[in-house]
């Protein structure tokens, strides 16, 4: 159940889609930094336990917003 939002821009009909939460880059540094720790300094491993999870949920983390396909404005969604 969708409801219908219009923009405030163009007025036109806004639909839902998902876009990246994070920066992907950052994310993706810090997978590897975290695999270069665990790869190149052993004593440093156990931080890479802590930076390879938190680079995965920054580089796959998604969310939803309304965006116009006319005027290409997004908007954040209200918490439902």
């Amino acid at each position: 159940m969708s409801k219908m939002v219009k923009c405030v821009h163009c007025g036109d009909k806004m639909s839902i889609i998902r876009v990246n939460k994070y920066s992907r880059p950052h994310g993706a540094a810090l997978i590897g930094i975290g695999l270069l720790f665990l790869i190149a300094l052993p004593v440093e491993a156990i931080l890479s336990l802590v930076l390879l999870p938190f680079g995965a949920v920054v580089f796959f983390s998604k969310k939803e917003v309304w965006s116009c396909p006319s005027c290409s404005s997004m908007t954040e969604m209200a918490h439902r």
